[in-house]
């Protein structure tokens, strides 16, 4: 088992008018580093928790998207969610995730098309 940590960056733009939110990453003490479509260092950490760090880089595909087709079935927080899903941790401190959740929910809109659950 790893310690998988979910981090949070301010982003520098809104994500809507008059709402700033924050880019989340993952980092497992393993070595690995998933990026979910953005930058992976600094910030804060929002969540933490024991999980198997090969599962969750075999969630994040090698490209890192964990599946997530960026601003259509998710953004960063599901991409990260995603990752963090064998330390049973989210991403939920993050600003803007209630936006975010409500949008695409907490693994990504489409959930039932999340083959890498399935094929991990």
């Amino acid at each position: 088992m790893s310690r998988l940590t979910g981090f949070a960056v301010p982003m520098e733009r809104p994500l809507v008018r008059h709402l700033r939110g924050e880019h989340t990453y993952v980092v497992s003490d393993a070595g690995e580093r998933w990026s979910c479509n953005g930058r992976a260092d600094g910030g804060r950490e929002i969540c933490a928790g024991s999980g198997d760090a090969a599962l969750a880089a075999c969630l994040a595909r090698a490209d890192g998207t964990a599946g997530i087709v960026y601003g259509f079935t998710g953004v960063c927080h599901q991409i990260a969610n995603r990752i963090l899903w064998p330390a049973d941790v989210r991403v939920e401190r993050a600003a803007g995730y209630s936006f975010s959740l409500v949008c695409y929910g907490h693994y990504g809109a489409h959930r039932q098309r999340w083959p890498e659950l399935d094929v991990c």
